[in-house]
């Protein structure tokens, strides 16, 4: 994951959200915020048109695709950043 961050290559997931159901889902990832209880990885995802956080652990898998894509000088970084902030929910 910090490898496709550091070198901006796009990710493919299957990602199950917090009802199980599994999406299978294209995301630039930007950043990783550690929590005492969750690792995120906020990304911009392709499905949703939007920025996301994932949960690390509800990837059930990942491919780092050869596919680039542009952080534009920092700006997907600056407004992820800028996104008002939710404190996780744990897992069960």
């Amino acid at each position: 994951m910090r490898t496709a961050i550091r070198d901006s290559r796009k990710l493919h997931v299957a990602y199950a959200d917090e009802t199980g159901r599994r999406t299978n889902r294209t995301i630039w990832p930007i950043a990783m915020a550690y929590y005492v209880d969750v690792t995120l990885i906020g990304a911009w995802c392709e499905l949703r048109n939007g920025y996301r956080n994932f949960r690390v652990e509800r990837i059930q898998s990942s491919t780092v695709l050869d596919e680039p894509f542009d952080q534009d000088n920092g700006r997907l970084f600056r407004e992820w950043a800028d996104l008002p902030k939710v404190k996780p929910v744990p897992s069960p």
